[in-house]
């Protein structure tokens, strides 16, 4: 796990998220002064895994650090225990490979994902044409509540339409279900594996 503090000298938290997101699974708590929206928002979509404001509490620090943690081992568990069998879940144009969090499109793209939007995308296609709230979602990937102004999970849902080329206006695969959540439109939708 990486705690990182936003403004460093050299390179920037932010630079060295989407370079360790890159190559690397491993979680990333990013840490700052900033207690604008937009900056966790920009923070999230580097790749981070949490975001903390200064001054905190370092009782929740070390909690956040533990869940993450505890995310990490479980999803690496996971991996080694299932990379004998690929799943790989079809949809639309789209393939997703849970193992390898890629997505690749009939026309050769290949689009990698964090862990975070892989997760996502892979929990609502497990629950596909159900209605699922955000609090939902939140258990089911970050193993942790889900706090009214906590905007992960629609930053995940945006960065997902970006990478499925679903218009933000007027989504295909990744509904908004006002007043609930998100919903996953199954048109087209198989599951092999």
């Amino acid at each position: 796990m990486v705690l990182l503090d936003i403004r460093m000298p050299g390179k920037d938290g932010l630079t060295l998220t989407r370079e360790l997101r890159v190559n690397s699974d491993i979680g990333i708590i990013l840490v700052t002064m900033r207690q604008d929206d937009i900056d966790r928002i920009v923070g999230l979509e580097c790749g981070a895994d949490d975001y903390v404001t200064k001054p905190f509490n370092p009782r929740e620090i070390l909690a956040r650090a533990k869940n993450l943690i505890r995310r990490v081992r479980q999803l690496r568990t996971l991996a080694q225990s299932s990379r004998k069998e690929e799943t790989v879940k079809h949809f639309g144009d789209w393939s997703l490979n849970v193992n390898l969090r890629r997505l690749l499109h009939l026309d050769g793209e290949k689009v990698q994902l964090t862990d975070g939007e892989c997760q996502l995308l892979a929990t609502l296609i497990s629950h596909a044409d159900m209605a699922m709230t955000r609090d939902d979602l939140m258990d089911k990937i970050r193993n942790r509540e889900w706090l009214p102004s906590d905007r992960t999970i629609d930053v995940l849902i945006g960065r997902l339409r970006k990478k499925l080329r679903d218009d933000s206006t007027d989504p295909n695969i990744l509904i908004t279900v006002h007043g609930t959540g998100y919903l996953f439109n199954s048109k087209a939708t198989r599951d092999d594996g």
